[in-house]
C-alpha cells in the first residue's frame, strides 16, 4: 500500500513539475513576414514579399509566429515607420491559435499602401508579458505608389443664364501624410459644345501643394439646356478622381448691337409678360436610418475592435453623388478601416462601415460625417465611447497547475494520514 501511494504521488509531482516547467517558459516571438494579403480562414500570409506597388497592391500585412503557452496577458505590438502607425492585441481577443501547432498564435496588422511612404518602410513587431518586452523583430519593405490628393467643388451652380460667366471654385486637399505632389484639375463637357472652361491663374498645376488651395474656372454656357461636365484631378499624370456635375443654361445668347442710320421709329411698346420664376432645383434629404455598434454592451478595453455601422436614406428627389463617411478620431483610438465612397440615389437606402481600435482607456467622442463633393455635408452623428482599463486575469493554464498542485498535497496528507 506504502508502495503504491508513494509511486502515485511521484508520478503526481513529476506531472506537476512537467506543467510547472512549461508554463514556466515565456512567450516568444518564433517569426514575422511581410505579405500582401492572408487566408481569412487560417491567416497564413499570402504573397509574402518586400517590394509593394499600386494598382496590385492594395495593403501591406505584417504577420507574426507567437509561441505561448498564455493567452492572457501576452500582447503583440506592430509599430509601423517609428509610430505613424501602432496596433497592438492580447493573444485572447485578437490572435489565431494554429490546429496543427499547440502553443501557436498568429496575430497581424495591415496598413494601406496610402498611409505608408514612398520607398523605404519598416515595421518593428514585439511581444510582451507582464509588461516586459520579451523578444522583437524588425522587417523592411519598400512601396512604390501615387500621392494622395483630394478635392471638391464648393459652389457647383444648378442654372446659369446663357453666355453669361459664372467662377466655379475646385478646392484640391493634399492628403498624402509622407509626400508633396503636383496637383493638376482638368474640366471638360460631356458633351462637346455646350459650355467652355477657361481657369482663371495662368496654369491649372499646383506645384508641391501641402494645404488646401483653391482654383478658380471661369464657366461659360455655349447652348441651351442642361448638360453634364467632368471635374478631374491628377498628381503627376496620374488620375485621382472624377466628379460629375451638371448644370442648366437658359435664356437667349446675347446678341451684338447693330448700327443703323435710320431714325427709330416710335411705336407703341407692347406689356411685358411677368417672367416665371425658375423652378427650385430637386435637392437630396439624406437621414441615418438605422445605427448599429459593436460591441453592443460590455466593456470595451485596450486593443478591442470597435465596429460602427450606419444606413442612410436618401429621402429626397435628388441623387447624393459619392457620398464619403468622415471621421474625427480622437487621440486614444485608432481608425482601422472605413467604407469606400458610394453613390446614395433618390428613395434608396446604403450602408456605411467605420471601424476603429482601442488604444487607451478614456472617454472619447467620435464625430461621424457623410459628405457628398458635389452637396455639401448630408448628414452628421456623434457618439461617445468609454474604454476603460483592463481587469486583472489569472490565466486559466495557471490555475489548472495550481489545481494539480493542490491535489498532490491533498494525496500526500491523506497517505500521511494512513500511516500514523
Amino acid at each position: 500500500m506504502r508502495k503504491s501511494a508513494l509511486l502515485l504521488s511521484l508520478a503526481l509531482s513529476l506531472l506537476l513539475l512537467g506543467a510547472t516547467e512549461a508554463y514556466a517558459q515565456p512567450p516568444m516571438l518564433e517569426g514575422a513576414v511581410i505579405c500582401a494579403g492572408i487566408d481569412p480562414l487560417t491567416w497564413r500570409p499570402v504573397d509574402e514579399k518586400n517590394f509593394f506597388s499600386e494598382p496590385r497592391d492594395k495593403a501591406v500585412y505584417c504577420v507574426a509566429v507567437i509561441r505561448s503557452v498564455y493567452s492572457r496577458g501576452v500582447y503583440v505590438y506592430f509599430d509601423w515607420n517609428d509610430g505613424t502607425h501602432v496596433w497592438y492585441a492580447e493573444l485572447a481577443h485578437s490572435a489565431k491559435k494554429l490546429a496543427d501547432r499547440p502553443y501557436y498564435w498568429y496575430a497581424y496588422s495591415y496598413v494601406p499602401l496610402s498611409e505608408l511612404k514612398k520607398g523605404r518602410n519598416k515595421v518593428v513587431v514585439w511581444v510582451t508579458y507582464q509588461d516586459q518586452v520579451v523578444d522583437r523583430k524588425i522587417l523592411l519593405f519598400d512601396v512604390d505608389r501615387a500621392v494622395r490628393g483630394e478635392m471638391g467643388v464648393k459652389n457647383p451652380p444648378t442654372r446659369v443664364p446663357l453666355g453669361e460667366e459664372y467662377t466655379l471654385v475646385v478646392q484640391v486637399f493634399n492628403r498624402d501624410r509622407y509626400e508633396r505632389g503636383v496637383y493638376t484639375v482638368k474640366i471638360y463637357p460631356e458633351t462637346p459644345g455646350t459650355m467652355t472652361f477657361v481657369p482663371s491663374q495662368d496654369t491649372a498645376s499646383l506645384m508641391s501643394m501641402q494645404g488646401p488651395q483653391d482654383l478658380k474656372f471661369k464657366m461659360r454656357g455655349e447652348k441651351p439646356g442642361l448638360y453634364y461636365y467632368k471635374v478631374e484631378l491628377y498628381e503627376s499624370g496620374r488620375l485621382l478622381q472624377t466628379i460629375r456635375l451638371s448644370v442648366e443654361f437658359y435664356g437667349q445668347p446675347p446678341t451684338p448691337a447693330t448700327a443703323t442710320t435710320a431714325p427709330a421709329t416710335p411705336s407703341l411698346s407692347p406689356t411685358p409678360k411677368p417672367t416665371p420664376s425658375p423652378t427650385p432645383a430637386a435637392k437630396p434629404n439624406v437621414q441615418v436610418v438605422l445605427k448599429k455598434y459593436e460591441p453592443e454592451a460590455g466593456p470595451i478595453e485596450p486593443g478591442q475592435e470597435i465596429v460602427l455601422t450606419y444606413t442612410l436614406a436618401n429621402l429626397g428627389a435628388a441623387d447624393a453623388p459619392q457620398v464619403t463617411v468622415d471621421a474625427e478620431i480622437p487621440e486614444g483610438l485608432l481608425l482601422k478601416w472605413k467604407s469606400p465612397a458610394q453613390d446614395l440615389k433618390a428613395g434608396q437606402q446604403a450602408t456605411w462601415t467605420v471601424k476603429l481600435t482601442a488604444e487607451a482607456p478614456g472617454e472619447y467622442t467620435v464625430k461621424v460625417r457623410f459628405l457628398s463633393p458635389a452637396k455639401g455635408i448630408l448628414a452628421e452623428e456623434h457618439l461617445q465611447i468609454t474604454v476603460s482599463k483592463p481587469g486583472f486575469k489569472l490565466p486559466t493554464a495557471m490555475l489548472a497547475a495550481a489545481a494539480a498542485g493542490l491535489a498532490v498535497v491533498i494525496i500526500i496528507i491523506l497517505i500521511a494520514i494512513r500511516r500514523r
